[in-house]
């Protein structure tokens, strides 16, 4: 069998895996059979295979990590968070999220808490109170034309999802951010190269991650020189993942997305020529557009020509 072919689910089960016998200081038989005893035989469930769970530590076969809703078997990955708790942390870690996106349940789960049940309606309609059930099925044909009508998300381009994933690692939410009184956090920027020399007390991936969280929001807010200089400090710390043992595993491979990821960043740079009329409706615009359209022509006309002609094709005297 060959090894998982979806890149973050490759990248995220290498990484769990090699965390979960790393801090458990068990080997992967050993992880088999502990959490099958306790997480599932203790309570009447039905385990995974052995054979699946040899191929989740081969990295043949992505561990899993949601119910599926034709099997009785609940999902691993929910087993060894009860048996270990905070490793599926490495599963679903902000790095994975921020390099692919977050990871999307299948269609049935994504419905299955967002509508209103079928069985509900239907003993609604039998105990007679049919208002009730009309407008609960009114409510789903709304949501269904809502979501017929939704864009794929890209919420790893929003300021709020970097900072966000700065906050759900705690030693970078202590470095970066300021609790208030009422219990909410806010950013606070301090200078770049400061905030990068702090994260030298983090564990390699952490601090990778860090720097990479630090080098969108730089180009989320267009800031240009923490971007050169969040950029310059990954470069200089990125072979940090091959010494980290939960990493080494895959350390060719991510550091190929990592370095993708970053040459896919552009920090926006502007044109004043287009600055001018800037939000004004069209006929404000009008003059200038029609100015900037004959600057064009007369720029192409010298360059493919070599001399400027007027509208009609006169030569300009």
């Amino acid at each position: 069998m060959k090894r998982i072919s979806n890149p973050t689910l490759y990248l995220r089960s290498a990484y769990f895996i090699e965390s979960l016998k790393i801090t458990s200081g068990l080997s992967g038989t050993e992880l088999e059979k502990r959490i099958s005893v306790n997480q599932y035989e203790h309570f009447g469930f039905f385990a995974p295979s052995e054979d699946t769970v040899r191929d989740y530590f081969r990295l043949h076969r992505s561990v899993a990590f949601e119910p599926d809703k034709k099997s009785n078997i609940y999902p691993w990955l929910l087993a060894a968070e009860l048996e270990f708790p905070g490793c599926s942390m490495a599963f679903f870690h902000p790095i994975f999220d921020l390099l692919f996106g977050t990871l999307e349940s299948s269609a049935f789960w994504d419905m299955h808490f967002n509508k209103i049940p079928e069985e509900w309606i239907k003993e609604a309609l039998d105990q007679g109170w049919s208002e009730m059930a009309q407008e609960w099925v009114l409510m789903n044909q709304a949501r269904e034309k809502r979501l017929h009508r939704a864009k794929k998300s890209t919420n790893n381009n929003h300021l709020s999802f970097v900072h966000q994933s700065m906050l759900r690692i705690t030693k970078v939410r202590e470095l970066l951010f300021s609790q208030q009184t009422n219990g909410q956090y806010i950013r606070l920027y301090a200078d770049i190269s400061d905030e990068l020399n702090t994260f030298a007390a983090l564990h390699p991936i952490e601090r990778i991650t860090a720097i990479l969280l630090c080098a969108k929001e730089a180009e989320l807010i267009g800031n240009h020189s923490r971007f050169q200089l969040t950029k310059s400090d990954l470069n200089k710390h990125l072979q940090l993942i091959e010494s980290y043992m939960p990493s080494q595993r895959i350390k060719s491979e991510l550091t190929k997305h990592i370095l993708e990821f970053m040459e896919g960043m552009i920090v926006p740079k502007y044109s004043i020529k287009f600055v001018h009329g800037f939000s004004l409706p069209a006929s404000w615009r009008s003059l200038y557009d029609e100015h900037s359209l004959n600057r064009i022509k007369k720029e192409f006309t010298r360059k493919y020509i070599g001399t400027e002609n007027d509208y009609c094709g006169n030569k300009r005297e």
